[in-house]
């Protein structure tokens, strides 16, 4: 059996896969066991919301994964299961072990046809199944998540490929909110905003000056969107390069543009992106990877936020069937809305696992 050490996807996930040297399928399984650490909160805190707060407790991730590589046809089908859970920290924060478990269910596959004149045609795509046994979970916790993307790459010379992507993402929550009047008027009340900056005036006014049947019109329309599951639906066009500099360097950038739209709100969203990522073998044992992702999202409107991303990726082989995995992400997201800035927030989340393949 081939054995599998860290997190599958990855690369293909930048337009990078590969060479398959297998001429028949070859099935492996991994079991991944280990701790997870999480922390976060605002630089300049604001309220007792976003003052720095966190969880610590154990993981477990067991992987199938079956790959086939024949002429001119590749291909890989997988299945990992998530489950996490910790005890949390930080203000108003008191959740349990057993009240903090969370199942993520994780299928992905990829297909790549040889075309002629070194062009590749790729199909990918995953799907996230998240559930939350929380009882304080907010109606986001428990959602599905798609992704797919077909691409097309060309193979320039045996250092450089360069390719192009559609990409499609669809968030859909599986719990419907109970809204109520109350959150559904300051829904109608933050939707005036920027009508009240233009005209100097307040959200409060301007409701006002509406009459009381228009009032509860747009109250009750409201609070029919707010009990709605909310939906984001996301469509980028994506170019990549791939670089390889020697058998043990390779570097994968993309950048990536276009629109989501949202079911539950009129304003949509405008995102950039570009993505780097190193991959390093340092030794037969040991790899590691370092990812860089900047993106921007504008909305309608004078509101948008710039998501910084930094995480690295350590692989060590331990022996024929065991190994150490270790990853580490630190984010920083600012935000302006309606002309004002927000608190600046961080995250970082850290994961530490042994790993044993069948």
């Amino acid at each position: 059996m081939k054995y599998l050490l860290g997190v599958i996807g990855i690369l293909s996930l930048v337009g990078a896969v590969e060479a398959q040297e297998t001429s028949g399928p070859s099935f492996g399984a991994q079991l991944e066991v280990g701790m997870k650490g999480s922390t976060g909160g605002a630089f300049q805190p604001t309220s007792d919301a976003n003052r720095n707060n966190g969880a610590i407790g154990p993981y477990v991730r067991p992987k199938l994964l079956m790959e086939y590589a024949g002429d001119g046809f590749s291909t890989f089908i997988g299945y990992q299961l998530w489950l996490e859970t910790g005890a949390q920290y930080g203000t108003g924060k008191s959740a349990d072990f057993d009240r903090s478990l969370s199942f993520m269910h994780y299928p992905f596959g990829e297909i790549a046809i040889d075309l002629p004149n070194d062009f590749k045609a790729k199909f990918y795509a995953e799907m996230n199944y998240t559930t939350k046994s929380n009882p304080e979970k907010q109606a986001s916790d428990n959602k599905v998540f798609l992704f797919a993307m077909p691409a097309i790459e060309r193979q320039l010379n045996n250092r450089f490929s360069v390719g192009a992507a559609y990409v499609f993402m669809r968030d859909q929550g599986l719990d419907a909110p109970n809204a109520s009047f109350a959150d559904s008027k300051a829904s109608v009340l933050k939707s005036f905003e920027s009508e009240a900056k233009k005209s100097k005036s307040t959200t409060e006014q301007i409701f006002n000056n509406l009459s009381a049947e228009e009032q509860l019109e747009r109250i009750f329309n409201q609070q029919a969107i707010d009990s709605q599951t909310s939906i984001t639906s996301t469509h980028l066009g994506r170019l990549y390069l791939n670089t390889v500099f020697n058998e043990s360097l390779r570097l994968g950038t993309y950048v990536q543009a276009g629109r989501a739209f949202k079911n539950k709100d009129k304003a949509d969203t405008t995102e950039g992106q570009i993505h780097n990522e190193i991959r390093a073998t340092i030794s037969p044992d040991l790899t590691a990877r370092l990812r860089h992702r900047l993106t921007v999202n504008r909305t309608s409107g004078d509101t948008w936020t710039l998501d910084n991303r930094l995480r690295a990726i350590g692989e060590y082989r331990l022996g024929s069937n065991w190994g150490v995995y270790a990853e580490n992400t630190f984010r920083v997201d600012v935000s302006k809305e309606n002309g004002g800035s927000k608190p600046t927030t961080y995250s970082n989340t850290s994961y530490l696992g042994l790993v044993y393949g069948f």
